[in-house]
């Protein structure tokens, strides 16, 4: 379970939550009254934290082959997190047969590893993100274990003899297929000769059959049809992005009631899932619109996944699970709240690093752009305090039948001038027609003092 911080906040007639994934940890809330004066008001806030350990991003099993053989080590830790926590079974063999080297041989043969088919193989990966960061050797060991995956195969000679890479090769390969739903491990075996490695076979742990796969998985693709069907024909980028981003959110809700809350099955499926679900869904879904996008692991508050999508050549980091308020929702408790938090939509990494931390594991592209940014391309941006500006705002908003206004502010000096002008001074009950007909006398809000984000409910 990942940390939980939940800000409550009951007045009049509104009670407002604004949290996300793993606790926004800069997320306060008021309420106003333009009846009274905004300095007599206190804040109540009630705070809950519970620290448990993020779900793992990965669930490896890795088996025994030969249980009288086996030999058992810790691989692929980190420092901070548990996310692979893997136990490596290597089954040593002490007689080498060359029969066994030879049916081995005919087994990559029909599975297109041959010398001939591997070139083939490696340019059908060139695009995958995390493909590209490996080396020569590791780039043939990917496609070796995309082909054992992709095919469900067990027991497939590799070409390495260094069993230390199998592991990131592996994990590459998961980054970059989405797809591969039912893949939860892998088992390996050395074949050795007087101490010396003759070859190493490889097979995949899954958790589905064959045939139970190819069934969940044309469901997987006829839910991702139907989905991107909905999408306007002529939709740009950033609008495909939006929209798939708010479609997750609105369709999942968080939690790990299903058995495939890891995967792309848990949402399109079951409609439930945790933050891998989540961004390799988000992921899947834009690789079937041809819009770049990479799975990022990392930690935030907790072993964590989120996404780094390319829009007009520019890179955005999106979390679509800390866009869901459901992550933080108190299960015994009915509490209505945002539908969608924006904050995390096509944000600069700058903004995201204030509590998202990425993996050191692979290269990851920069994210400087604010071009595609929700606030900017929604005209929510904001850069100073304009009154006709944020007038043209909150009419617009007002017009819409709007319940809520968001606004993001350009940096920390905007941010406090909102705060002020808005809040302190009163000037938001101006900017709602508090001396119109039909005037709105009481309001809240919240703000994440790490997005620079205010959400104002009325």
């Amino acid at each position: 379970m990942k940390k939980k911080t939940i800000h409550l906040f009951f007045f009049i007639c509104l009670i407002i939550l604004l949290t996300g994934c793993s606790a926004k940890e800069s997320v306060q809330s008021e309420p106003l009254s333009a009846e009274s004066q905004i300095d007599a008001l206190q804040e109540t806030e009630k705070e809950e934290m519970a620290d448990e350990q993020d779900e793992q991003l990965e669930e490896a099993v890795w088996n025994a082959i030969e249980e009288t053989d086996a030999v058992l080590e810790k691989a692929h830790e980190s420092e901070d997190s548990q996310e692979f926590e893997q136990v490596v079974v290597e089954t040593q063999q002490t007689e080498f047969s060359p029969a066994n080297q030879s049916e081995l041989e005919q087994v990559r043969e029909k599975l297109g590893l041959s010398e001939k088919k591997i070139p083939g193989l490696k340019a059908a990966q060139e695009r995958n993100y995390y493909y590209s960061c490996l080396d020569a050797e590791e780039q043939i060991l990917y496609v070796e274990l995309y082909q054992i995956l992709a095919n469900m195969e067990k027991g497939v000679m590799l070409t390495t003899k260094d069993a230390n890479r199998i592991p990131h090769v592996y994990q590459a390969v998961l980054n970059d297929h989405p797809e591969l739903f039912y893949t939860k491990g892998f088992e390996y075996t050395k074949a050795t000769m007087e101490g010396e490695i003759i070859y190493i076979t490889c097979s995949g742990s899954y958790t589905y059959t064959k045939e139970e796969a190819s069934v969940r998985m044309q469901q997987i693709e006829e839910a991702a049809q139907k989905i991107l069907g909905k999408l306007p024909s002529d939709a740009d980028a950033y609008t495909v992005v939006k929209s798939l981003y708010e479609y997750i959110i609105l369709n999942t809700d968080y939690g790990e009631k299903t058995k495939d809350h890891q995967n792309i099955s848990s949402v399109l499926l079951d409609n439930v899932s945790v933050c891998n679900g989540y961004a390799k869904t988000l992921q899947f879904l834009l690789n079937k619109k041809g819009i770049p996008c990479i799975l990022v692991n990392g930690s935030a508050k907790g072993n964590h996944a989120w996404n780094i999508v390319s829009i007009d050549g520019e890179y955005y980091c999106v979390d679509a699970t800390w866009g869901d308020p459901s992550y933080n929702t108190d299960s015994d408790k009915t509490i209505p709240a945002a539908q969608i938090d924006y904050s995390y939509l096509c944000v600069p990494k700058e903004q995201l690093g204030m509590d998202h931390t990425e993996s050191e594991e692979f290269p990851l592209p920069d994210c400087q752009s604010m071009k595609a940014n929700y606030f900017v391309r929604e005209g929510l941006y904001i850069t100073g305090y304009d009154e006709a500006y944020l007038k043209t705002v909150f009419d617009t908003a007002l017009q819409r039948g709007q319940k809520s206004i968001v606004l993001k502010a350009s940096d920390r000096q905007v941010y406090e001038t909102l705060k002020q002008k808005l809040f302190k001074e009163q000037a938001v009950f101006q900017y709602l027609g508090a001396n119109a007909e039909g005037q709105i006398t009481s309001l809240a809000y919240s703000q994440n003092e790490n997005m620079y984000t205010i959400s104002i409910w009325y």
